[in-house]
């Protein structure tokens, strides 16, 4: 399954976001989130870029926890080299290296992690401080962000097994 174009099952859009975390190789973050519809899910976007430092990071999606869950995809290392510095925020969509199927109504976590770098800017998530989203929560190296989400896109089709057609998107505004 190829993970291109506008194949977004659901977004947290960036009109919502108000405000920005950086963190850096001695943190991470995330945000749990839901589906609607069983999916097979191949990758996923989030809406920032890169801090003061270069470095690299790696994506995850987990089931269970978002501290400790079973890592379910994940992206190869990426470079920030390619990201933009985060006065101009943009999307940064990210490919899983195999695809996944996610179950409806049921909750996963979605993790950034910087892999090298300075240990406290490598890496500027958009949030929202008043959010509107309503199935899930920000999370990060502290703990959950009560009150809080990070600003992202689900990437994959309806219909788990891949057997689905590229879906329109849920989108929470």
């Amino acid at each position: 399954m190829s993970c291109v174009g506008d194949s977004i099952l659901q977004e947290y859009d960036e009109t919502n976001a108000n405000d920005y975390e950086n963190w850096g190789t001695s943190g991470h973050a995330g945000q749990s989130f839901q589906i609607q519809a069983d999916a097979t899910i191949c990758g996923a976007s989030w809406y920032g870029g890169k801090g003061v430092a270069s470095g690299s990071y790696k994506f995850e999606l987990l089931s269970d926890s978002y501290a400790s869950g079973t890592v379910i995809a994940a992206t190869g290392t990426v470079l920030t080299d390619s990201l933009s510095v985060y006065t101009s925020p943009d999307w940064v969509k990210l490919e899983f290296t195999a695809t996944v199927d996610l179950l409806a109504d049921t909750t996963y976590f979605m993790k950034l992690t910087p892999l090298s770098g300075s240990s406290n800017d490598v890496l500027r998530w958009a949030r929202d401080t008043s959010p509107t989203y309503p199935l899930g929560i920000l999370y990060a190296s502290y703990g959950a962000g009560s009150g809080r989400d990070r600003i992202f896109r689900i990437h994959g089709v309806a219909g788990g097994g891949g057997g689905g057609q590229n879906s329109s998107f849920l989108k929470f505004m």
